[in-house]
C-alpha cells in the first residue's frame, strides 16, 4: 500500500508538472474531458508496475528497480501515445503535456518511492520481519547488512545459526531448537520470510 500510494502520487505530481508547464496554471478549466489521456496513462503505468512485480517493492535491487520503472513507465507513454497519434494524427498540446508528463513520471516515481521509504523506515512502518539461517559470523554480517539498508525493506528481528557463533544483534535459534517450534510459531510472530546464505 505504501508503495502504491507513492507511486500515485507521483503520477499525481508528474500530471500537474505537465500542465503548469504548458498552461501555465492547473486551474480546473485546463483539465479537460477531451484530455482523457492523463487519467489512461496513470491506469496504465500502475497496471504495467503491478505486472512488473513492483508492489509492495520489498528486498529489490535499486539497480533493477530503476531499469524496471523507466522501462515501464516508457511502454505506458508509448501504448497511450500511439493510441492519440492513431486518434488524432496532429500534433496538439495535449500530446505535449502528455509527453511532459511521461518524461517527469519516470523521475517522479523513483525519487516518491524512495522519499516515502526514508520516511517510513523513520516512521517504522516500512518493512517486512524476517528469520536470517547462516554461521557463525555470516548470520551477523547478514542481520547488519539489512539493518543498515532498511530501505530494501528486510528486517532481521531473528537467526538461526548453524554451528558456532558468538554475539548477535538479533536473538538466537540454535537449528535443533528450530526443529523443535510448533508449525504456526513464526506465523504468531508475523514472519513469512526466511533468508538462507548457502555458503
Amino acid at each position: 500500500a505504501i508503495t502504491f500510494l507513492s507511486d500515485l502520487l507521483a503520477l499525481i505530481l508528474s500530471t500537474t508538472l505537465g500542465h503548469i508547464s504548458i498552461y501555465g496554471t492547473i486551474h480546473f478549466e485546463y483539465i479537460r474531458l477531451g484530455e482523457f489521456e492523463n487519467i489512461l496513462f496513470v491506469i496504465i503505468c500502475i497496471a504495467m508496475l503491478m505486472a512488473a512485480r513492483l508492489y509492495p517493492g520489498i528486498g529489490l535491487n535499486p539497480a533493477l528497480e530503476m531499469k524496471t520503472v523507466s522501462h515501464m513507465t516508457l511502454a505506458s507513454f508509448l501504448i497511450v501515445f500511439s493510441f492519440l497519434m492513431i486518434r488524432v494524427p496532429l500534433w496538439t498540446q495535449e500530446k505535449l503535456v502528455l509527453t511532459l508528463v511521461g518524461g517527469c513520471s519516470i523521475i517522479t516515481i523513483l525519487g516518491m518511492r524512495w522519499l516515502m521509504r526514508i520516511l517510513t523506515v523513520q516512521m517504522g512502518l516500512w518493512g517486512e520481519p524476517i528469520v536470517v539461517v547462516a554461521s557463525g559470523e555470516k548470520l551477523e554480517k547478514m542481520a547488519g547488512y539489512f539493518h543498515e539498508r532498511r530501505r530494501l525493506g528486510f528486517l532481521p528481528i531473528m537467526g538461526v545459526s548453524v554451528g558456532r557463533h558468538g554475539a548477535s544483534s538479533v536473538p538466537l535459534l540454535e537449528m535443533e531448537e528450530l526443529l523443535k517450534l510448533s508449525d504456526g510459531y513464526f506465523s504468531q510472530k508475523g514472519i513469512q520470510t526466511v533468508l538462507v546464505s548457502t555458503q
